[in-house]
């Protein structure tokens, strides 16, 4: 048997940019639409 070791390679700064704009770009609508929800529930609740 021989012995290789497996090295985990970093991902490049470019990959990591494009994961923070897709986060990013998935983010802000969610937490848009959990923030109208919220102020739609609190008026339901407190009249």
């Amino acid at each position: 048997m021989s012995e290789q070791t497996q090295r985990s390679e970093e991902p490049s700064s470019s990959s990591k940019v494009l994961v923070i704009l897709f986060w990013g770009y998935v983010s802000l609508p969610l937490a848009w639409g959990v923030y109208e929800t919220s102020k739609g529930v609190v008026a339901l609740f407190t009249g």
